[in-house]
Parts: C-alpha cells; sequence; structure tokens
C-alpha cells in the first residue's frame, strides 16, 4: 500500500506546487493592475483640480476686463498717469474710483489682493483682503511740493471709500507689495503661480487699454496705460475643497518642496522620488502627471503629481494621493478568493488521486508478487496474471 499513498501524495504535492506558482503569477499580475487602477483615479483627480485651476485663471482674467471696461478704469490710469503733479484734491476722486473698482471685483470675485500699476510699472492703488469682510486699500501719488505720499484705509466690505478715513504716511503699511511692476507691461493677459510667504498664488495679469490720437493715421487707437495684477489664494479652503470633491487626500506644495495647504498635514515634505523637479514648461500646469510611492508613519501611499509653473520654473506641486493598502487591499480580495477555488479543487482532486493510485498500485502489486514468487523458485509458470487494465499495465 505504499506504492498508493506516494502516488497520491506525488500528485497533491505536485497540484499544490501549479498552484502556490500561479497565486504568485496572479499575485504579481494583479497588484501591477490594482496599482494602475489606483494612478489612473488619482489622474482623475488631478485633472479635476487642473481644469478647476484653468477655470479660475480665466475668470480672473475675464472679471478684471471687465472691470476695467465698465468702471471705465482705463480714463482713470491714464488721467493720473497725465497729470499725477496735481494736487490730491484734484485727484482723489480718481484715486478713490479705481480703488472702488478693485474692491469691488476682490469680494465678488474671491481674490486675495489686486492692484493697478501705470504704464510707467508703478504701483498706484491696491486693495488686499485683511480678514473677514474686511479690505486694506490704499493709493499713492506723487507731486512736485510734497512728493511721494501714500494714503491707506481700511473699510468693510460694504462701506463706501468716499466716507472712510484715509491715514496718508510716507512708507506702505504692507510691507510684502510690490510697489513696482516687476515685469514689463503687455497688452496680452497672462496667468503665472507665484509664491508669497508660506503659500502659493494664481496671479493674472490684465492690461487696461486705453485710447490716443494717432497723428499719423489722424484716429484714435488703443494703447496700454496700465496694467491690473490680480491674487488668489489657493489655501486651506481650496484644496479641502476639491479634495472633498475628488474624494482624494490632496496636499499643496511651495517651490523648496514643503507643504503649503493640505488634507495630509503629517506629509510636510514633498517626496518627488525619480520626478526631475525642473522639469517646467510655459504652461501654467503640466498636463501629464509624475507617478511615486511615498512612505509616512501612518503608512504607504500611492502619490500622483503635477508642476505648478511660474514661467520656466516651478512655483509648486499639486498632489494627489491614496493609501497604497487600498490597492493591496483589492489584491488580497483576489488572492484569498482564488484561494478557496484552489482548496476546493484540491478537495476533489485528494480522492480522485487515491481512487486512481490505488488501481494503478494493485495492479503493479500484482505484478511483483507473482515475479517475486517466481524469482524464488515457488511460482506457477502456467498461471496467468489477471488484469483488466488496458493501458501498459494490462
Amino acid at each position: 500500500m505504499r506504492l498508493k499513498f506516494k502516488l497520491t501524495l506525488g500528485v497533491v504535492a505536485i497540484s499544490i506546487f501549479i498552484m502556490l506558482c500561479t497565486i504568485l503569477v496572479v499575485y504579481l499580475v494583479l497588484d501591477k493592475q490594482n496599482r494602475e487602477n489606483v494612478n489612473t483615479d488619482l489622474a482623475k483627480s488631478l485633472n479635476i483640480v487642473r481644469d478647476d485651476l484653468v477655470k479660475r485663471q480665466e475668470k480672473i482674467v475675464a472679471d478684471s476686463l471687465q472691470m476695467i471696461k465698465v468702471n471705465k478704469v482705463a480714463e482713470s490710469v491714464k488721467f493720473l498717469s497725465e497729470y499725477g503733479d496735481m494736487g490730491i484734491a484734484t485727484l482723489a476722486s480718481s484715486y478713490v474710483g479705481i480703488a472702488s473698482a478693485l474692491r469691488q471685483n476682490l469680494v465678488t470675485g474671491g481674490l486675495w489682493q489686486s492692484a493697478v500699476y501705470g504704464v510707467d510699472g508703478q504701483l498706484q492703488t491696491y486693495v488686499r483682503r485683511s480678514g473677514e469682510q474686511r479690505v486694506s486699500t490704499g493709493y499713492i501719488h506723487f507731486d512736485k511740493k510734497n512728493g511721494r505720499t501714500v494714503y491707506q484705509s481700511e473699510a468693510g466690505d460694504d462701506d463706501a471709500l468716499d466716507d472712510v478715513d484715509w491715514i496718508s504716511s510716507s512708507d506702505l503699511s504692507l510691507a510684502d507689495i510690490d510697489e513696482s511692476l516687476n515685469r514689463t507691461p503687455s497688452e496680452t493677459a497672462a496667468s503665472a503661480m507665484v509664491e508669497m510667504g508660506d503659500r502659493l498664488y494664481l496671479m493674472s495679469i490684465a492690461p487696461v487699454m486705453g485710447s490716443a490720437y494717432d497723428p499719423e493715421a489722424d484716429a484714435m487707437k488703443a494703447v496700454l496705460v496700465g496694467t491690473v495684477v490680480s491674487y488668489q489664494n489657493l489655501g486651506a479652503d481650496f484644496v479641502e475643497g476639491l479634495a472633498t470633491l475628488t474624494g482624494t487626500q490632496l496636499n499643496l506644495y511651495r517651490a523648496d518642496g514643503s507643504l503649503s495647504a493640505g488634507t495630509l498635514p503629517d506629509y510636510a515634505q514633498l517626496q518627488a522620488g525619480a520626478v526631475d523637479k525642473e522639469n517646467a514648461s510655459s504652461e501654467l500646469i503640466s498636463k501629464r502627471p509624475s507617478y511615486n510611492a511615498v512612505d509616512l508613519e501612518q503608512g504607504g501611499y500611492l502619490q500622483a503629481m503635477l508642476t505648478l509653473n511660474a514661467g520656466d520654473r516651478p512655483a509648486g506641486w499639486l498632489t494627489a494621493l491614496a493609501p497604497a493598502s487600498e490597492a493591496r487591499a483589492n489584491t488580497r480580495q483576489m488572492i484569498g478568493l482564488l484561494g478557496v477555488v484552489f482548496l476546493i479543487c484540491l478537495v476533489i482532486v485528494l480522492p480522485v488521486a487515491y481512487l486512481f493510485g490505488g488501481t494503478f498500485a494493485r495492479a503493479a502489486t500484482t505484478v511483483v508478487t507473482r515475479l517475486k514468487d517466481i524469482a524464488e523458485g515457488e511460482g506457477d509458470l502456467t498461471m496467468r496474471i489477471e488484469l483488466n487494465n488496458r493501458d501498459e499495465m494490462g
């Protein structure tokens, strides 16, 4: 009976080996597919964020151009540039008119800061969100008698700027505001990501186009008279809102890789892996995400990342993250199901192998017994061995 058990065990061992090899191959294939599925979901989330940023960019520029047109900002900016050396009593209404238009656009457009620069690139008027329903406002006036004077105030969103108290001084209270346009004035609208302090902002630039007489053509022509520069804060509200919409963890990082805002605060320093941080383009946001895995104290994550550009260099990165355990859980579920199927098959194979092993062992034992009798001189050479097998043993 030893042969019967050996044959049965041999069949079972081979079956188990084949099953284990199959499980290993299926595990590797499923793990790769599940990771790719998670990365695909992360890429879809980033596409939603990218579309949102592009729409924000277009809206800020469109709102600025509409504000310039409706409030006749070009005429006021041109007037201040041409007659700026007149007394403040004459020009104050023009400054306040521009400031009122800027503030209205800031409040309705959800902006953080907006400023008007003259054709010479010098700051004329600015508004900045200073608190809940509070806005800081200011303008800079130059005249021959008093030189440079800064007029500043802080008022509520709905307060009339004609009625607020304007405080005059020689310096701006906002030390981080640019008093001169840090780029060549252009007639073309543009957008970029910029880093200010510990935050990232979406910056838009809208040209202020006025009119001037062209003696050669003996007609009026459009000319650039100023520039409106606006900033929208990409802070916690922006990230958390889109994280809820996409159902993923979203983090926003500055150019040095430090966290600016995000729903995964423990991931404070960007782990870019093999991603080339210098790979920037003229696009506001890169079109194709980069993928890599990151290890955090609370576990591993799969990461998809978009580059936010400031001209020809990265201004920051936007990442979407999902726990690596999600991919592994799907793989384990499929492997568990496959294991159950294999166990059922093994339960079926075991009695079948035992049955066929017994049949083969009986035939082999009969032949061996007769041959042993003959070898020992006790066998009947005329006796036939009765075997009904229709194979090599029959």
